[in-house]
């Protein structure tokens, strides 16, 4: 008998496509031909020939009769213990007859077998819990090494991934977890992000429903993949003369860097309303760790300087198609105002707003203007230069009045440690707790 299983909880697809509006937005023929495709896909991957046991928790009645036709031969079909999702009665019951166990829910269309594999693997050696994550600061599987219901006293509900996270960590759990998003489908308004832009593999029948990647305003983070080599900001020299910290300046400069790049990828990727594009110089845009982050690369020809990047993306600017390019060093950037300036894009050229310098962080265009002076971004008055250049030109400009603080020197540092939240910038706020002792 298998020591381990996998447990995937779903409605019947039928339920699923009318429950999450699937029927309404496409008819029921193609919404019951997705969800059927979909669970019979991720049934036979998780099913067939794996080194654990498949068991399928489902409401009872027809549900169960309807996901035992599509489940692979030898799959335990049985009526979960609560609907939706009670993580703490299904791991309690699955605990009797297995060692290790995974749950996942049937609606996770890049659930391939590599990906359970990694959590079981990590499950063996020494983690005691693992996740893969989805959108809105949520988790979407979650595998124990053995179960322990003190673990599951936590309220991990309503997108609380990082909070449930640091709780475990500060218990000395070991836990395991992937930064690489695995999103569902909770609507028929996902399908674009999650099948049109997916990097990894997903499951064969995927492949059959043509994604129309039609021309979406555009979120570009423009900057480079923080590594010690790269950073050149005051803050790595500031870090370096503190007592303690010296040589490793570098490296913990970076540390916030990527925490700060990851974070906006995180939030913006799969957004209804825009697409985010990452602009990194072409040797970094293969990066494994971007796989999933944001939706599309966009390659810069150039290293630098600044002004040169941000003209290499806005330059192609089709007129119907905003575009957005912030900072990768701004560590929060509100939906709210994101959404702000869209609308104002309807009828202005341009949009700023300021860093709090005398320089800005966030440009916005409906089509191109030249606005770059050389080494523009050095001065500490590109924006009042931005505001004389387009005057006398009688290009319409929008200054926002919202600051955009970024990163760039210790004190920025220390500020963001006292007024940063988690739910803004999780990894970030995370990396400043642990390094509080020493940046204090």
């Amino acid at each position: 008998m298998a020591t381990t299983a996998l447990c995937v909880y779903t409605l019947s697809p039928h339920r699923e496509a009318e429950k999450r509006g699937f029927v309404q937005s496409w008819g029921r023929e193609r919404a019951y031909a997705f969800w059927e495709g979909l669970h019979r896909d991720l049934l036979r991957e998780a099913g067939v020939e794996t080194p654990w046991e498949l068991v399928v928790m489902t409401s009872g009645g027809e549900s169960v009769r309807e996901l035992e036709r599509l489940a692979p031969t030898g799959t335990v079909v049985e009526e979960a213990p609560g609907l939706p999702i009670d993580l703490d009665a299904a791991f309690a019951r699955l605990a009797g007859r297995y060692e290790r166990v995974v749950i996942a829910a049937a609606d996770l269309p890049g659930l391939t077998r590599e990906r359970v594999s990694a959590l079981f693997t990590a499950l063996e050696e020494g983690a005691e819990v693992a996740f893969l994550r989805e959108r809105k600061n949520r988790f979407s599987v979650m595998g124990m090494a053995s179960y322990r219901p003190e673990l599951l006293a936590f309220n991990y509900g309503g997108g609380r991934f990082w909070e449930y996270l640091t709780w475990l960590e500060e218990r000395g759990v070991r836990v395991y977890w992937e930064e690489e998003r695995l999103d569902d489908l909770p609507a028929p308004d996902w399908v674009l992000p999650v099948l049109g832009f997916a990097v990894r593999p997903l499951l064969p029948s995927m492949a059959a429903w043509p994604v129309d990647l039609a021309s979406q305003p555009e979120l570009v983070l423009v900057g480079r993949i923080p590594s010690p080599e790269n950073v050149t900001t005051a803050l790595a020299e500031e870090l370096a003369a503190l007592p303690g910290v010296g040589e490793r300046g570098r490296s913990l400069a970076a540390s916030f860097y990527r925490a700060i790049l990851f974070d906006r990828m995180d939030s913006h990727r799969g957004q209804p309303g825009y697409r985010c594009v990452g602009a990194f110089p072409l040797d970094e845009c293969a990066r494994r760790e971007l796989i999933g982050f944001p939706e599309v690369v966009h390659p810069l020809s150039e290293a630098g300087p600044v002004e040169a990047w941000l003209r290499d993306v806005l330059c192609d600017l089709d007129p119907a198609v905003p575009r957005v390019v912030c900072a990768s060093d701004v560590p929060c950037l509100p939906e709210e105002l994101l959404e702000r300036i869209f609308r104002t894009l309807a009828g202005t050229d341009v949009v700023l707003a300021p860093a709090g310098d005398g320089d800005y962080n966030l440009v916005g265009m409906s089509r191109f203007h030249e606005i770059f002076g050389p080494r523009c971004f050095e001065s500490g008055h590109a924006l009042a230069e931005v505001k004389e250049r387009l005057r006398r030109r009688h290009v319409g400009l929008c200054v926002f009045s919202e600051v955009l603080r970024d990163l760039g020197r210790l004190e920025d540092l220390r500020w963001l440690g006292e007024n940063l939240t988690m739910a803004e910038a999780p990894r970030l706020y995370r990396r400043l707790r642990e390094t509080a002792g020493e940046i204090s």
